[in-house]
This record gives structure tokens, C-alpha cells and sequence, in this order.
């Protein structure tokens, strides 16, 4: 019976060490004039994962570090990842975890789609200038160190600059049923995603 005890003990000691899981819940489902929004620092160690469950409405401008799991459930078609209408991005310069892009339409069935939408700062970018406008501050770097996948149902777009805005992405992956879209709204407003760009190439231009 000792012998048992003793290795039923071993073998508890030896188990891993579970991640924590955090949940950020800013859901709702609720207007254009009625705004939730998050601005708290959100540190994320390895294999810890932060969910953050969004509403249809909201502006989540956390600066984040660390390099877990990021998990964003857009609850609705105004998932801010900055400030009222795309004026600033959040800071994720020392974040280098995985994010994931989920649709949460459990928070609005009403919703016209379930999406993140990505800030331009106030920077207009151009095509023709892409290493100047990385240099410059023009191009939106806040996913710049990340693996990001969007998930069926999810909608990655932007408030994008009449003249142009730029967003980096070091790896971006996209499942069926996923869509990627330029312009929030309807328009001409060109919009350009840059995946793991180090050197000038031509941008991924989204119409």
C-alpha cells in the first residue's frame, strides 16, 4: 500500500502544469451610441491564453505583451481593435502570440457580420512608397509579430483612410468561410495588407 501511495504521488508531481484561462467579457448587444470600451494592459505569458469576448459595439485598445494565446470573438460589425473611428491602434510591439478571430454571433443575431476592425491611425499610406511608410509610423504594426488565424465566420476589415491605409500581418492564415475585406463600410478606399513583409514587394491590395 506505501509502494502505491508513493507512486500515485510521482506521478502527480509530474503532471503538467495547466495554463491559466483568462476571460475578458466586454459583450453586448448593443448600439452605435452605446460603445463598450477596454483599454486595460493585458500581459500574456507562454501557453496562457486570454479570451476576449466582444460586443457588438466596442472599442478594445489594450496595450498587450507577452506570447500566449489571443482569442477575439467579435460579437457584431464594429469590433474596434483602437479607438473611435479607427484614430489610433492599439500597442502590441511586444506581443508575439498567436492570435485567433472568432465570430460570436451568439451575442448579436441581429448583427450584419461578426468582424475585428483594424485602425489606420490617421496615416495615409501609398502603395508606391511601402518601405517609407513602414519607416514613417504610416502602416498599422499592431499584428506585425503574430500568427493570426481567422475562423470561418469571422471578418477581418478596416477603417480605412480616404488615401489609402496600410496594415501588417506577419503570417495571416484564413479558413473557409472567412472573409477578408478592405473598407469597413461601402467606398473606394483602398486599403492594403502586408504579410510578413520585410523588404518592398507589392502589397496585397484588397479592393
Amino acid at each position: 500500500m506505501k509502494r502505491t501511495i508513493l507512486l500515485l504521488g510521482l506521478a502527480a508531481l509530474f503532471q503538467p502544469v495547466l495554463a491559466d484561462h483568462v476571460t475578458i467579457d466586454i459583450s453586448g448587444n448593443n448600439t452605435s451610441s452605446s460603445y463598450i470600451s477596454y483599454s486595460n494592459s493585458i500581459h500574456i505569458p507562454k501557453a496562457d491564453t486570454v479570451d476576449v469576448m466582444m460586443a457588438r459595439y466596442a472599442y478594445f485598445s489594450s496595450t498587450i505583451t507577452g506570447n500566449g494565446t489571443l482569442n477575439l470573438y467579435a460579437g457584431g460589425e464594429r469590433c474596434y481593435l483602437g479607438t473611435a473611428k479607427g484614430a489610433t491602434w492599439p500597442n502590441w510591439t511586444n506581443y508575439a502570440g498567436d492570435i485567433h478571430i472568432y465570430p460570436y454571433p451568439a451575442n448579436s443575431s441581429s448583427a450584419g457580420f461578426y468582424g475585428v476592425v483594424m485602425a489606420h491611425g490617421g496615416k495615409a499610406f501609398s502603395a508606391e512608397d511601402i518601405e517609407g511608410g513602414i519607416q514613417s509610423g504610416k502602416v498599422n504594426k499592431s499584428m506585425e509579430s503574430n500568427h493570426v488565424v481567422l475562423h470561418n465566420g469571422a471578418t477581418l476589415c478596416c477603417e480605412a483612410h480616404t488615401s489609402g491605409s496600410g496594415f501588417r500581418i506577419g503570417e495571416l492564415n484564413a479558413e473557409e468561410g472567412s472573409i477578408i475585406q478592405g473598407y469597413m463600410k461601402k467606398g473606394t478606399r483602398p486599403a492594403y495588407f502586408l504579410l510578413a513583409v520585410s523588404t518592398p514587394m507589392p502589397p496585397w491590395q484588397v479592393p
